[in-house]
Order: structure tokens, then C-alpha cells, then sequence
């Protein structure tokens, strides 16, 4: 495994990203400045700043009424808690009728939201 990034040039507080791609680390995320250039509507972007502006000095999370922190992000390899995953692990298919499978099949919709 090898790290790699664009090099970045800035100027006249624009990035500009030179397409060249050189060994190491960014020195910093330009996350933002590439939503920017992909045409997100400049509301999104400017909030973007200033919630990164605030995660870089620490502000959210401190004191009453910081801010949540969303949810952190789920992992690839561990697994969600799911009933209704638990309950197919735990059938056995061959014990049950097809009477008693449809039967299974329609609480499941109804407890884990198949509509009508």
C-alpha cells in the first residue's frame, strides 16, 4: 500500500489542484473545495466551511446548546443488529409449513415496515 495525493496549489484563497499526483499525505482535507468544483449549490458548501471552521477549534460538543455530532459512520465489517435477520438465523426451515412460513412472512412485514 502506497499513499498518494493531488498536489495543490493555493492562490488568492482559491485551490488549485495541479494533476499531479505525488507520494505522501495532503496536508490537509480538501473535501470542500471539491464539492465546490463538482457545482454544489453554494449554500451547501458555505455551511460546509463553517462547520469545519468549528470541528477545527473545537467547538462542537462543548457546552449547552453545541451542535450534536452526527451518528458515527457505520463500519464494513461489523454487524448491524437487525431482528429481523436474527429471526431468519434463527428459523429452521425445514420445521416450519409453508402455512406457518406465509404466516411468518406477513408479521415480518408488518414488524419491520413492508407496507401494506
Amino acid at each position: 500500500v502506497v499513499n498518494l495525493n493531488v498536489q495543490v496549489k493555493e492562490w488568492n484563497g482559491k485551490v488549485i489542484f495541479l494533476r499531479k499526483i505525488v507520494a505522501g499525505a495532503a496536508d490537509r482535507s480538501y473535501g470542500i473545495h471539491v464539492a465546490e468544483l463538482a457545482g454544489l449549490p453554494a449554500e451547501v458548501v458555505g455551511r460546509a466551511a463553517e462547520i469545519l471552521e468549528q470541528l477545527e477549534r473545537g467547538r462542537f460538543g462543548r457546552g449547552a446548546g453545541a451542535p450534536a455530532l452526527p451518528e458515527p459512520q457505520l463500519t464494513l465489517f461489523e454487524p448491524v443488529a437487525n431482528g429481523l435477520l436474527d429471526e431468519l438465523d434463527e428459523l429452521d426451515p425445514d420445521a416450519v409449513t409453508p402455512l406457518e412460513a406465509l404466516a411468518l412472512i406477513a408479521t415480518w412485514k408488518k414488524r419491520y415496515g413492508g407496507g401494506s
